[in-house]
């Protein structure tokens, strides 16, 4: 691989969407190495402004296969893989705690004199969602087709003039086929 300028990015936060684990997964097409994609808007929803970004890790955990023979390892063997998806949601709506904190919501009203209850779940009936990222240009989208929120939210509510943001943080689970994919224009191979 050469130099290449061109190939040095700054995506921007892009968007973030979600949506239920048995939702269909939205379909891409290309053209001039910008994405489309058709997604059904009644499954999947933007969750709004975030206050940093989105922050996509992957980690393996390995050991070593020694053999009394060698004073290296002779080899390394995978124990553990671990994708987690992260971010901070500046949109503080009933949909975005609910998501956080793995609540059920329950409205009650209409028009302006709406309410929205949150309660917890039973521990073992959490939510799994899918979370899709596609970045401000459509050059390149990541989904994860089944996410769990494994991270501590919490949220503060400070002085006047201060953001309240929730911070979150999905691990990627098992699905049958794949468990996440990226998608990259043409002009990022």
């Amino acid at each position: 691989m050469s130099f290449n300028a061109d190939q040095v990015y700054s995506f921007g936060p892009g968007k973030i969407y979600k949506a239920d684990v048995d939702a269909a997964a939205p379909t891409f097409a290309i053209t001039n190495d910008v994405f489309s994609m058709t997604i059904d808007d009644e499954d999947w929803s933007e969750v709004g402004y975030t206050d940093d970004g989105i922050t996509m890790s992957f980690s393996r955990s390995t050991t070593d296969v020694t053999v009394a023979e060698e004073l290296k390892p002779i080899r390394k063997t995978t124990t553990e893989s671990q994708e987690t998806v992260t971010f901070a949601l500046a949109q503080t709506s009933a949909e975005n705690f609910a998501m956080a904190f793995n609540l059920g919501i329950t409205s009650t009203g209409t028009g302006t004199s709406i309410m929205h209850k949150l309660s917890p779940k039973a521990l073992g009936a959490e939510e799994r969602v899918q979370l899709m990222w596609v970045s401000a240009d459509n050059k390149i989208a990541f989904i994860a087709y089944k996410c769990f929120q494994t991270g501590s939210a919490e949220t503060k509510f400070g002085k006047a003039g201060e953001k309240t943001v929730i911070p979150v943080e999905f691990t990627i689970e098992v699905v049958t086929g794949d468990d996440y994919n990226w998608y990259l224009a043409d002009d990022y191979a």
